[in-house]
């Protein structure tokens, strides 16, 4: 059987790491799933490391059409942010005969990551289990911007086309824009969670039967978007804290074959910031107005079945799975006080608009269990590759396409 006393040194060097996978699924812009692990008789708890990487440069639209990920918040408009500035009494750097003119640009953002996870899943009594899981990464994301000719109707010369890059500059800096690179590294989200199941044995015509309900606590330990740098993301879900309930069961349906199924529904509860918001109808990333903003972000629904075969040779198997999910809209509330609010209203309905969006993934996965090969052992890892591929096959929308590749260890025991 599985020695301890070899365990404990190795998941102290992945405590001490501080590199260490959450499980979060209610962030818009990467798949942090969490790999999931089926029990051995006898031994029920599993201690992880996995490291990832993910990247992406697309995403897609409200009616299933591929567009740059920025789009997903709506449209970028040179003359919109004009005149927000000058709603505010803030001068528009743009030339007067420019002022009331369609001036639209793209904007291509791109997004790679890497980083390291723990997940440590324990077993404590009979129907009892709880779980602690954390990440640690370092993420790029940069904003390029490209004028869009054939949607402003104009003929712009070069000459032109960098006048208009300069003033564009100009009112990103008076809103206070200080770059459009973003290149940060830390931790994202903890999650922790209870869980009450049972397992049952040659249950009907089912070989094996186990089943439980989770309640999760989500900490918000993770990096927060950055007023200044609007290509910046959050490593989870920007500060709010949260909590889900969830379902899961796993059905041994052959010796050799099984299906593993799980339901989450979690919620962020609300949270008063400072927050950008547009007040002329300009991009929300680029919001002209920094205000007190109350967020309550909207319930978030998952379902994920998962097919796994093992031994298709000693110890070799694959995992296929599909994580579908499903948010709801957030709500935006203005805190400024009624005068302000009259003097220079918010613009909050688009926001609230795009926030919800829609996501699947293909999860595929092969692995190697090396306690398979042996009854005893000291040390029986199991190690996987596994990708998680943006298929948008049943769901997708206002989402980005971002890959993820990932190699982890476990270790059950």
């Amino acid at each position: 059987m599985y020695n301890k006393k070899y365990f404990t040194p190795f998941l102290m060097m992945l405590l001490v790491s501080t590199n260490i996978f959450s499980n979060v699924y209610d962030n818009r812009f990467f798949p942090l799933y969490k790999r999931p692990y089926t029990k051995k008789e006898d031994m029920y708890s599993r201690a992880g490391g996995s490291f990832f990487a993910m990247a992406g440069d697309c995403a897609q639209g409200e009616h299933d059409e591929e567009i740059l990920i920025p789009g997903i918040f709506g449209c970028y408009n040179q003359e919109k942010i004009g005149y927000g500035l000058t709603l505010q009494g803030k001068p528009n750097p743009l030339r007067d005969e420019l002022k009331s003119v369609n001036l639209p640009w793209d904007i291509d953002q791109k997004i790679n990551a890497q980083g390291f996870s723990f997940v440590y899943d324990q077993h404590i009594w009979e129907y009892f289990y709880a779980g602690a899981s954390l990440f640690f990464m370092r993420a790029h994301s940069n904003f390029s911007f490209f004028f869009d000719k054939p949607e402003s109707g104009l003929k712009v010369s070069e000459s032109e086309l960098s006048d208009l890059r300069d003033s564009m500059w100009k009112m990103h800096k008076l809103i206070g824009i200080t770059s459009h690179n973003f290149n940060e590294i830390g931790f994202g989200d903890m999650d922790l969670y209870l869980r009450v199941g049972n397992i049952w044995d040659y249950f009907y015509r089912i070989r094996r039967i186990d089943a439980g309900i989770s309640l999760g606590f989500l900490l918000p330990t993770g990096k927060q978007r950055c007023l200044n740098i609007p290509s910046s993301l959050s490593f989870g879900g920007n500060g709010h804290f949260g909590m889900y309930g969830q379902l899961d069961a796993e059905f041994q349906v052959k010796e050799d074959m099984k299906l593993l199924l799980m339901f989450r529904a979690s919620k962020r509860f609300s949270k008063t910031k400072q927050r950008r918001v547009p007040i002329a109808g300009e991009h929300p990333l680029f919001g002209t107005l920094i205000a007190p903003v109350s967020v309550d972000p909207g319930i978030t629904l998952v379902f994920s079945p998962q097919f796994w075969w093992e031994n298709l040779r000693q110890g070799f198997g694959l995992r296929l799975g599909y994580t579908l999910v499903y948010h709801r809209c957030d709500e935006w509330t203005d805190c400024r006080s009624a005068e302000a609010k009259t003097d220079i209203p918010a613009n909050l309905s688009a926001i609230r608009g795009n926030s919800a969006w829609e996501s699947d993934y293909i999860n595929a996965s092969a692995y190697y269990d090396f306690y398979d090969d042996t009854q005893e052992r000291d040390f029986a890892p199991i190690v996987s590759i596994t990708w998680d591929w943006p298929s948008f096959i049943l769901r997708g929308k206002k989402a980005p396409k971002i890959h993820r590749i990932s190699l982890g260890v476990d270790v059950i025991f």
